[in-house]
């Protein structure tokens, strides 16, 4: 890895390690700009992290493997996964599945600038 990178990943990793041991001890005030500021770094490293497997599956040819890193490997595994067909069931038996869905009250966060 080039040392550059390597030393910003490792920063970033510190500083999320950081910001997890100070958590209780912060205020109120604190928390809420931390966790509104973390949003565009969750959803950029969402993003790095789909997009990386993707290349790791691309470089496999969808396939198990293993591809390695300086320090880490990353290993692809196919395995069968049994999904419920929500839509699919919705459609078919659309009374039965009113029947078995409830809407309750959920609190969302959000931030936005004061």
């Amino acid at each position: 890895m080039n040392k550059s990178l390597e030393k910003h990943v490792i920063a970033a990793s510190d500083a999320t390690e950081m910001l997890l041991k100070r958590l209780p001890d912060m205020p109120w005030e604190e928390k809420v700009d931390v966790a509104a500021r973390l949003r565009a770094v969750v959803k950029n490293c969402a993003t790095l992290d789909k997009a990386i497997k993707d290349d790791i599956k691309k470089r496999l040819r969808n396939k198990d493997g293993v591809v390695l890193g300086d320090v880490f490997k990353a290993s692809l595994n196919y395995n069968d996964v049994t999904r419920f067909q929500t839509e699919a069931f919705k459609e078919a038996h659309h009374d039965l599945y009113d029947e078995w869905c409830e809407t309750k009250p959920e609190g969302r966060v959000t931030f936005e600038p004061r």
